[in-house]
């Protein structure tokens, strides 16, 4: 029931902002947009409020076998980042605050305290609406300077994005509760958006900012690669789990995770020429989904059998280790 008001409300909230933004572009309307605006706004900070509050209270409590699905739990979590008076900072409270609390609980089981919601079973339902809200924040993004915002605030703004982002990618790792193939497969399947939206977004609006700069900017620049980077490198490692799997699910994702990394990769390096960064490319070492090296052992024979012209897996892999450097 909770879930239906919410989506009613939710309903009304969006067709509030089409006549919103009709109006604004019809240039009419002004006083009655000077006083629907602050509703509206009071409004989405009402039901972002609501939905938050769900997340703290246990739906199951009549039933022993309530299992949270995505649509009502998802939706939550999406509703509450989508209409919070700063998406950001609410999908940072989620990250920092409240995500740590199930590795606390035993076996990282939960429930996480203070968030019945929030179990092994249902952290997938969390984590995929953190990570599409992420992407949201990303291309939502100002960057024309319109409204006034400080390029170097933009880019703190973006360094904070892509921070939670690290957080969220690589938060399976070293934790077996939460290496479950579905985990897996919504990290690989919902970190597309976020470094399309990298690639195709920002990437070219940071090369034109630091095109001309003395060196304050490429710095906070330079922080945010490296946050991506420790991302995508634990993106490849997942490609590669996929593969010795076998795993249809995980699979399936490998493709278009590799494609969306290869464009990031490209952009990066013209980034990186067009403002005097120094990259460094590298082979990716084959690692296990928990981040240790992984130790390879072929029998003779089967390095007999070995196709000479066939490429090895760490050669395809090669391209994805970056390392920055200004140039002196």
């Amino acid at each position: 029931q909770g879930a239906r008001m919410l989506r009613c409300l939710t309903a009304l909230a969006s067709a509030g902002l089409r006549d919103v933004a009709e109006s604004r572009a019809a240039e009419n309307n002004a006083a009655w947009l000077r006083e629907e605006e602050p509703r509206l706004t009071a409004l989405h900070h009402m039901i972002s409020t609501c939905a938050a509050e769900y997340l703290e209270k246990d739906w199951g409590v009549a039933n022993p076998k309530f299992r949270y699905k995505s649509g009502d739990l998802g939706f939550f979590v999406e509703t509450h980042l989508a209409l919070a008076p700063d998406a950001l900072a609410a999908a940072e409270g989620l990250c920092v605050d409240v995500l740590p609390r199930l590795v606390t609980t035993p076996k990282c089981e939960g429930p996480a305290p203070g968030y019945p919601t929030l179990t092994v079973g249902s952290f997938v339902h969390y984590h995929g609406a953190l990570l599409r809200g992420l992407a949201a924040c990303l291309r939502n993004t100002d960057v024309s300077g319109k409204h006034g915002a400080r390029e170097a605030d933009v880019i703190q703004r973006m360094h904070v994005c892509c921070t939670l982002f690290r957080f969220l990618v690589l938060v399976t790792q070293k934790n077996a509760a939460l290496e479950r193939v579905g985990i897996l497969a919504t990290v690989m399947k919902e970190s597309r958006p976020f470094l399309d939206a990298l690639a195709a977004h920002i990437i070219g609006t940071l090369q034109g900012w630091c095109a001309n700069d003395d060196g304050e900017l490429i710095g906070q620049v330079m922080a945010i690669l490296k946050e991506i980077q420790g991302a995508t490198r634990h993106l490849q490692t997942l490609c590669a789990h996929a593969k010795a799997m076998r795993n249809s699910q995980l699979t399936r994702e490998v493709p278009a995770l590799k494609k969306v990394l290869e464009v990031l990769i490209y952009r990066t390096k013209g980034f990186a020429h067009e403002v005097g960064l120094k990259l460094t490319m590298g082979n990716l070492k084959n690692r296990t989904i928990d981040g240790a090296e992984a130790i390879e052992v072929e029998s003779d024979a089967e390095e007999e059998d070995e196709d000479e012209d066939e490429p090895r897996e760490e050669e395809e892999e090669q391209a994805v280790v970056m390392r920055y450097e200004e140039h002196e």
